[in-house]
């Protein structure tokens, strides 16, 4: 097989292997999103954040500058302390998950309450029908504490460890747990707002490429198969770069005659990798578009996949560069001999 064949075997080889690698990350991707957990019932898009500092902080010390003014907003808050989860809502997120609505008598939180900070909440209820027990939390409820509305085991914030749902602009500590859902400018600006008291990013709830490939190479299963594959794929492109640089001397040779020099000589036998670099951008941009058309990256990570196409831009020249200069080093040992 002659030299421009095979350099171009190589370009076939470097984009299928990229193609295919691409489907078996986003694959692995999204069938370890599927198998997530997400606290609350909230979308892949929310953002969990802790602090390791016991000392209480309201509301008010996480919110940005006039929130009061900016309502109703499109984000949603849950933080959690002890028996307690606060919850600021003025999106509504959770009001599907109220099961008594009667004007006058129980209703949501409003944004008078978000504004005033009544103490008002919702009454963890195991039987989402029983009234009597709702009369009775409203009676037994702590000093001060107005039972508005009570939430059943099928919301996303009934867990077997909390009591009351409590509106958080009236809570004196909202704890160490915040968890962030809305639009993105919200999410941002209210993420800047804890961080600035101490508050660190534990989950973005996007799944991370590295966490699935961990997970799936790990195992033996439909997905570590491709994955295995692509690595095997791998390992023919790196071959079949090092077959076709190392057999170039004679190519080399005519160039060095003639007075060709090191660059010139890349250029003129490489012309197919700069191709190639070319087609790999383009894959990724369809890759890219496709996948925010179809709202992919509202579950996986975007960087993982910009990182991988960078790192195989990479090793794809690097190999090709290193076998290169294998080449000239035992030409100029063949002439010097």
């Amino acid at each position: 097989m002659n030299r421009t064949k095979s350099q171009w075997l190589i370009v076939c080889l470097s984009i299928l292997v990229y193609i295919s690698s691409l489907f078996s990350f986003t694959y692995a991707a999204m069938t370890l999103h599927g198998t997530k957990d997400l606290p609350f019932g909230l979308h892949a898009t929310y953002r969990h954040f802790q602090s390791a500092s016991h000392f209480p902080l309201t509301f008010a010390d996480i919110a940005p500058a006039g929130w009061d003014e900016q309502l109703p907003a499109r984000i949603t808050l849950i933080s959690v302390n002890h028996n307690l989860l606060g919850l600021y809502d003025p999106a509504l997120y959770f009001s599907r998950d109220l099961h008594y609505i009667q004007p006058g008598m129980l209703r949501g939180f409003s944004d008078t309450d978000y504004r005033a900070g009544n103490k008002v909440a919702y009454y963890m209820l195991e039987n989402p029908s029983d009234i009597p027990d709702l009369v009775r939390a409203q009676v037994n409820a702590p000093e001060g504490l107005k039972i508005i509305n009570g939430l059943g085991e099928d919301s996303g914030l009934y867990t077997e460890q909390t009591d009351y749902v409590v509106n958080m602009t009236s809570m004196e500590d909202i704890g160490n747990e915040v968890y962030l859902e809305g639009e993105r400018e919200e999410v941002l600006m209210w993420s800047k707002g804890l961080e600035k008291q101490g508050f660190q990013l534990a989950d973005k709830g996007k799944t991370a490429l590295s966490d699935a490939l961990i997970v799936f190479l790990s195992r033996f299963n439909r997905v570590s198969i491709f994955l295995y594959l692509s690595v095997l794929l791998y390992f023919l492109l790196f071959i079949s770069i090092a077959m076709t640089e190392l057999s170039a001397a004679g190519y080399v040779r005519m160039h060095h005659v003639f007075g060709g020099q090191g660059v010139s000589l890349f250029r003129v036998l490489h012309r197919e990798l700069i191709f190639s670099v070319l087609l790999t951008a383009l894959s990724f941009m369809s890759f890219f578009f496709i996948g925010r058309a179809r709202g992919m990256f509202e579950y996986i990570e975007l960087s993982g996949f910009v990182g991988y196409t960078f790192g195989h831009l990479a090793v794809v020249a690097g190999c090709t560069l290193f076998f290169h200069r294998v080449s000239l080093k035992l030409l100029q040992r063949r002439t010097q001999s």
